[in-house]
C-alpha cells in the first residue's frame, strides 16, 4: 500500500461521519499513515484495535502535525515517554483524543497525522476508527 509515509498518507475524511478502515495489516518496518483536516476547536477520538497474543503484535498510534512533528513521542530507544493516554499501551487496543486549540490554525483548515506503528517491528492486523466528537 502507498500509506508508508507522511508524504503518501491516506486521506482519512473525518467531518461529519468520521472514518474507518477495517481489516489493514501492519508489516514490520512500514508505518501505515493517515492524514486527516481539522478547525479551530475540533475534537477527534482515534480508536486503533486489534488483538495483542505476543511481543511480536504490538501495535501504537503516534499523532503528528502538519510539519510531521509528533504530539505523542514514544520510541523503542525511550520507552518512558510513551503513555496509554497517547495510545502507546502494551496490550491490544490504543485509544486517543485531541481537541485543536482556538486560534491554533493559521489557516481554515489545520492538516494532521495518524501513524500506526509496530513497537519495536511488530506485526499486525487492525481496525482504525476516527471520530469526528464535533467543535
Amino acid at each position: 500500500e502507498p500509506d508508508d509515509t507522511l508524504g503518501q498518507s491516506t486521506y482519512a475524511e473525518v467531518f461529519p461521519d468520521g472514518y474507518l478502515v477495517e481489516g489493514r495489516m501492519l508489516c514490520s518496518g512500514d508505518d501505515d499513515w493517515y492524514e486527516i483536516h481539522l478547525l479551530d476547536g475540533e475534537h477527534i477520538a482515534v480508536d486503533l484495535t486489534f488483538v495483542d497474543d505476543g511481543p511480536n503484535e504490538d501495535l501504537d498510534l503516534h499523532f503528528h502535525d502538519a510539519d510531521g512533528v509528533d504530539l505523542t513521542p514514544c520510541t523503542e530507544e525511550m520507552p518512558g515517554t510513551c503513555t496509554a493516554a497517547q495510545g502507546q499501551s502494551a496490550d491490544s487496543n490504543e485509544h486517543y483524543e485531541f481537541t485543536l486549540d482556538d486560534g491554533a490554525c493559521t489557516d481554515q483548515t489545520c492538516t494532521f497525522y495518524v501513524r500506526v506503528h509496530g513497537w519495536s517491528g511488530s506485526e499486525n492486523t487492525y481496525d482504525l476508527a476516527i471520530a469526528w466528537t464535533g467543535a
